[in-house]
């Protein structure tokens, strides 16, 4: 427990979610580092594991905390590492005048205790982890209207990659399913150009979700079109490969000159056959 972390806490303005940046902080060393499960913080707290996530999110937006992952020895995720946006110059909690970098003196009531250092060491409960400069690698971003494999988040392809690791922070706490609908939403807003901020727009979908509000409108579109190329793409690679050419020994192979023109009939034959599929599989239904 640090009492710099919780005269901190107690001081930021942190709306209902001020019950869970007090738990963080009670559990927090002098660097404003702790690391419990949504588990310990739902029993502090008194909350449903929902509501855990719902106010991370919005400490997380409001900037009061930021997340970082931690992992086991064997590479398996463990529980998320907060960190408190406490500022970087020392609390005087023995009231002393503090000294900050422009020289001035803020006076404070009159000290109870003299001679008290703040101190700078470590506690040995709470560790704190290296953490290296470089951000932790996200997945490889996909565009947003395909192209994605079923376990990755599809990212707008116009955001930068600073939006996309505060997207990924910020969409974190949902379901995988959840956290794509508002992508998508993203994506189709932002090309239908009627978003200036990307990263202040997907909060407000978050909160729209939270409160029960949210309604997929231009992002269905996205999706749609996500599951047709994924479909098409299954079709292609269910058509079965030719026969291997050196299987037999008879075969004779052609100079590279004729190759080529074959090669490009065939692969415009197959897709030809892939559409054909589609046109079929459609009018089926």
């Amino acid at each position: 427990m640090s009492l710099r972390a919780i005269r901190w806490a107690w001081q930021a303005r942190a709306g209902n979610a001020k019950v869970v940046l007090l738990a963080l902080a009670d559990l927090a060393d002098d660097s404003g580092y702790c690391f419990p499960s949504h588990d310990h913080l739902m029993k502090m707290c008194e909350i449903s594991e929902r509501t855990v996530r719902r106010m991370i999110t919005l400490l997380v937006a409001a900037k009061l905390i930021t997340i970082e992952r931690r992992f086991n020895g064997n590479g398996s995720c463990t529980s998320n590492g907060y960190r408190l946006a406490i500022p970087d110059y020392p609390v005087n909690l023995t009231g002393r005048v503090v000294k900050l970098d422009r020289g001035r003196g803020s006076p404070v009531t009159p000290p109870l205790v003299t001679g008290d250092q703040v101190t700078t060491t470590e506690p040995v409960l709470y560790p704190k982890t290296t953490t290296s400069t470089t951000p932790t690698a996200l997945p490889k971003p996909m565009v947003s209207d395909g192209g994605c494999s079923g376990s990755e988040l599809c990212f707008p392809k116009t955001v930068t990659a600073s939006e996309r690791r505060t997207l990924a922070n910020q969409v974190q706490a949902l379901s995988h399913d959840e956290a794509q609908q508002v992508l998508d939403e993203l994506a189709g807003r932002i090309a239908s150009k009627r978003v200036r901020s990307p990263v202040k727009y997907c909060a407000a979908l978050i909160r729209s979700i939270r409160r029960g509000e949210f309604k997929p409108d231009v992002g269905s579109a996205i999706a749609d079109r996500r599951k047709a190329e994924q479909q098409r793409e299954a079709r292609l690679r269910a058509i079965p490969a030719p026969l291997n050419k050196t299987s037999s020994a008879s075969t004779v192979r052609l100079p590279e000159a004729l190759r080529a023109p074959f090669e490009r009939a065939r692969a415009k034959a197959l897709s030809a056959l892939a559409d054909k599929s589609a046109d079929s599989g459609s009018s089926d239904d």
